[in-house]
This record gives structure tokens, C-alpha cells and sequence, in this order.
């Protein structure tokens, strides 16, 4: 009971991120976002926790690695917060069931933040170089430490890692459109009620949580 309290609440973190954290500003606009790899060592971060992105993102400025989000952690791609960080490259991958095949071709190292986690197959060679924080842990796996009061946590042994590992294999290439954060919805508003009361919007369709945008998992085509 207290692990699943513990999930619920980072979740809950998540959501609270843009009210009372240093992503006051919410999520922005829609953007597009790149989903290919550049030629210097990466480091991949999953999950949900925005404040470890950010400070990820502050203690990797200026050591020639690239961070990438993976799944979970992609909506980070849209909170302009992060845009002043030119070595925040863009989204690896697809959903948290790829993992063992991605984090197998991503070459550097691997950080879950909250519970998304899924095991290890025998033929993967990526547990050393694979990272939890926070509520998740992995046998085997490294584990960063939660920050004291009122500093942050040390990201350093994965950064040092990451230097002395090869660049992200390209799995694909181009650029994706993402955002449609609450807030822009809502600017909306007015138009969207026109809209379904003038009969030009028929159908609402949500998609969330472990929903995927590639063809084989969409149901709504």
C-alpha cells in the first residue's frame, strides 16, 4: 500500500508541476518536436517527474550530452520552459513496452523516474547503464539518491557515463506534432462550442495514458 500511495502521489507531482513548480507556465503552445538523434553521446529519461527533467537538463548544460525523453517524459517537449536548453534533443522511441528494444539501441544511459518500468530480458545489455530515482527501483540498477532540503539531486555518475558512451542509434527521423495542453484548449473554448452546436464537430475521441501513436495502436482510425 505505501509503494502504490507513493505512485499516485509523483503522478499527483506531475500534474501540480505547472501551478506550483518552475513550470509555472504550463505546457504552451503546440509545437513540433524532433524525434531524431544527433552524433553525441544521450542520456534517455522516462517517466513523469518534471522537476528531475529539469535538473537533468541544468547539470548536462555545457558537457556535450544530449538528453532525450523517452514515452512518459515526452510531453516535456512542449513546456517552453525547456526550450532554452539546446542540448534537450527531442523525443527516443514509442511507448514504455519498447523499452527493451530502445533502451538496447539508445547506447547511453537510462533514467526512470517514476513506475514504468518493465523487466529485462536475458538477451538485454543495458542494466548498467540503467538508472531509477525516486519511488521506482530495478535489482541491479543504479539508484540516484532523493535531493536534501533545499538542493537537488546529483545526476553526475550518469552524466560521466554517458560521456564515455557511444551516440543513440536512429530509429527514425523528422518531426511530430505534440502539446494541447489544457490551457490552449480553453483559449478555445468558445470556438469549440460553436463548432459542435453548428454540427461542423461530430465526435469527440481522448487519448491518454498508454495510448500510442503508432497505426497498430490506434484505435481511432
Amino acid at each position: 500500500m505505501p509503494k502504490n500511495f507513493s505512485c499516485s502521489q509523483r503522478h499527483h507531482d506531475w500534474r501540480l508541476a505547472g501551478k506550483n513548480g518552475p513550470l509555472k507556465e504550463g505546457g504552451g503552445p503546440n509545437r513540433l518536436y524532433n524525434i531524431g538523434v544527433r552524433n553525441n553521446p544521450g542520456i534517455l529519461i522516462s517517466g513523469h517527474d518534471l522537476k528531475d527533467m529539469e535538473e537533468l537538463l541544468k547539470q548536462t548544460e555545457g558537457t556535450g550530452v544530449d538528453v532525450y525523453t523517452h514515452w512518459e517524459m515526452l510531453p516535456a517537449n512542449c513546456y517552453p520552459a525547456f526550450k532554452k536548453y539546446d542540448h534537450f534533443v527531442g523525443n527516443y522511441g514509442g511507448s514504455w513496452w519498447h523499452q527493451n528494444k530502445e533502451f538496447e539501441s539508445f547506447n547511453g544511459p537510462l533514467i526512470l523516474t517514476t513506475n514504468c518500468l518493465i523487466p529485462i530480458k536475458k538477451d538485454n545489455t543495458y542494466l548498467d547503464r540503467l538508472f531509477t530515482t525516486g519511488v521506482v527501483n530495478y535489482d541491479g540498477a543504479g539508484y540516484i539518491a532523493d535531493r536534501p532540503a533545499g538542493g537537488v539531486k546529483d545526476f553526475s555518475l550518469v552524466i560521466e557515463m554517458a560521456k564515455k558512451c557511444q551516440p543513440p542509434a536512429e530509429i527514425e527521423s523528422g518531426k511530430i506534432m505534440g502539446g494541447f495542453a489544457h490551457n490552449q484548449v480553453l483559449s478555445l473554448a468558445d470556438k469549440v462550442v460553436e463548432a459542435v452546436k453548428s454540427d461542423a464537430i461530430k465526435r469527440f475521441v481522448v487519448m491518454a495514458g498508454c495510448d500510442g501513436r503508432q497505426k497498430s495502436r490506434s484505435y481511432a482510425r
